[in-house]
């Protein structure tokens, strides 16, 4: 049995979380919740295997809960994929995204709940495609 895929899903919205979540659920992926970038911080101590982040949060931002995550020493927190959620799609958004370490970036739309659970299975096959190349040499 291939082992189930965790994804950390950081958004202050109810109703666009919940939505992320039976999305991601329903495409069979185990879903950790958080509401705030604080509450982020606590749960990447389980090192999901991947992250939707939200761009603004209550308290501390995205950008500076992606910069914790890239700051610690551990390997997990240098590889872990993260995707930045956001309604906003200006340059200067993407670019401090990219600087702080983003894997890629994703606009929030309801209708777009199959784009975001797509990007996770490429990202994921991706890393998989990766790790038995890397094994095979």
């Amino acid at each position: 049995m291939v082992d189930q895929k965790t994804v950390l899903v950081v958004e202050d919205d109810e109703g666009y979380r919940m939505l992320l979540n039976d999305a991601l659920t329903d495409a069979g992926f185990a879903v950790l919740l958080a509401k705030s970038g604080e509450e982020a911080l606590e749960k990447v101590k389980e090192s999901p295997d991947l992250i939707l982040l939200d761009h603004i949060l209550p308290g501390l931002p995205g950008v500076e809960v992606l910069k914790a995550i890239r700051e610690r020493s551990d390997a997990w927190s240098k590889e872990v994929p993260v995707f930045m959620l956001t309604q906003k799609n200006d340059l200067n958004t993407v670019a401090n995204a990219m600087e702080a370490g983003i894997s890629g970036y994703l606009v929030k739309s309801g209708e777009e709940l199959s784009r975001v659970v797509d990007t996770v299975r490429q990202k994921f096959a991706q890393t998989e495609a990766k790790h038995h190349k890397g094994s095979d040499s």
